[in-house]
């Protein structure tokens, strides 16, 4: 009985451990090298974290699976300064708090069992939404980081000096990912390499037309604070369209949503009103079939719902 309670004490080890590392000590280690690079008296020290910072920045290990390599760039794009075999550990030790819950909870192995895949999950669940959120944060904010962009070339200032001044501008997608990019050719990286990896951790179409905007220009030359001009304005009014065509597209949506969630409803007045029925219909080889049947249609159902209701612009 003793290991019964002893049990969900790794799990949760697990998971702040993995917080810890998440929030506390890579932000730490940060600070503490940050300090150590601007304060260091003997300058070949200096130099020495400097090629440590360029290799922390722009190399990339070969051997790495391409599933680590996925996850490393989501959790890039989601600015979680941990590593991927810590994101591992957090799942983990989700999954296993899952599994010990829904047991103790009497559920049996099959549902411990989906209790642990859904645990397993879950970080990654958060890690979806935190990139959408950041995402969508660096897509409203664009046109006016391609304004400031602008405006300080106007200044007379450099595209590198320009990008680490709208970077210390605006707050976090944009501060973090233009700051890579200073950080970047500061340390010796060509404009063409600081620019596509910008691409690749914000995946947008405005920021890949921007990046190759200014690569064009950079080998055939021109004024490139007109260009931006015309392409933040080019981004404003296809927003404006965007919003034009949401607003005329909500009911759609809306009835799309209350379809797909009918099903679900009807299963819950169902258990309300006749428990017993539905406790026999779950148990029941035919039931669970069913279910499995009618989740995989709905399923599909959604995705085509979603596609009908997705107007692209």
């Amino acid at each position: 009985m003793e290991l019964i309670y002893i049990l969900p004490i790794i799990p949760i080890a697990l998971i702040f451990a993995g917080i810890y590392f998440t929030f506390f000590a890579k932000k730490d280690q940060a600070r503490e090298f940050v300090h150590q690079l601007f304060n260091e008296d003997d300058r070949s020290e200096q130099m020495k974290r400097l090629q440590q910072q360029h290799f922390i920045l722009k190399k990339k290990r070969k051997d790495q699976s391409p599933f680590i390599q996925r996850l490393d760039m989501d959790l890039e794009r989601a600015n979680l300064m941990i590593k991927p075999n810590e994101f591992l550990m957090i799942g983990l030790g989700t999954a296993f708090l899952g599994f010990v819950i829904v047991f103790l909870l009497g559920k049996g192995i099959f549902f411990s069992v989906l209790g642990a895949i859904g645990g397993l999950l879950l970080p990654k669940l958060f890690l979806m939404v935190k990139i959408m959120l950041r995402m969508n944060k660096a897509r409203r904010q664009f046109a006016d980081v391609l304004d400031t962009l602008v405006s300080c070339f106007k200044s007379g200032y450099g595209f590198t000096r320009a990008v680490q001044v709208v970077s210390e501008n605006f707050d976090d997608p944009w501060s973090t990912e233009l700051g890579k990019v200073a950080t970047e050719m500061n340390f010796g990286s060509t404009q063409e390499d600081a620019l596509m990896g910008l691409a690749k951790r914000i995946p947008n179409a405005d920021v890949a037309l921007f990046v190759t905007a200014v690569l064009i220009q950079k080998e055939t030359g021109g004024n490139l604070a007109e260009l931006l001009t015309n392409l933040s304005k080019t981004i404003r009014e296809r927003y404006k369209l965007l919003s034009k065509v949401s607003a005329l597209s909500a009911q759609g949506k809306l009835s799309a949503v209350i379809v797909f969630l009918i099903p679900f409803g009807l299963a819950g007045t169902f258990t309300l009103i006749m428990p017993d029925m539905m406790a026999q219909f779950v148990k029941n080889p035919i039931g669970i079939a069913l279910i499995v049947f009618a989740c995989v249609m709905q399923l599909i159902g959604g995705l085509v719902l979603k596609k009908i209701v997705t107007l692209e612009v």
